[in-house]
């Protein structure tokens, strides 16, 4: 039986993971589902639980946790409890306003 919260949503979009604080080891990940809560990612390198994890995808960027952490074949498959969102609603807000703050579990548009 599924425990989760929220409603998975399936989807296989290309995404970047950053791990915060170590702005120079960026990589490429899937998208494989999510949620308002998680998401799952397949990532090509192992991910310790715990570790702070920045998704960007597209125009918008998740901010989440490392729940968990599989080997999947030459694949690992990683559990991220999602924390923030930040969207970008045009492509000129972005160059025009100020970084946004982040706020714990809210959403925050940019608009111009």
């Amino acid at each position: 039986m599924d425990m989760r919260r929220a409603h998975r949503f399936k989807i296989n979009q290309e995404v970047t993971v950053t791990r915060v604080g170590a702005p120079g080891n960026s990589q490429p990940a899937r998208l494989a589902n999510f949620s308002a809560s998680g998401a799952a990612l397949i990532l090509g390198r192992e991910v310790q639980p715990g570790a702070a994890l920045r998704i960007k995808c597209g125009r918008t960027m998740l901010f989440g946790t490392v729940m968990h952490c599989t080997a999947a074949g030459k694949e690992f498959s990683v559990g991220v409890e999602l924390e923030e969102a930040l969207y970008e609603s045009s492509p000129t807000a972005a160059r025009s306003r100020p970084q946004p703050q982040r706020e714990s579990r809210r959403a925050k548009v940019v608009n111009e």
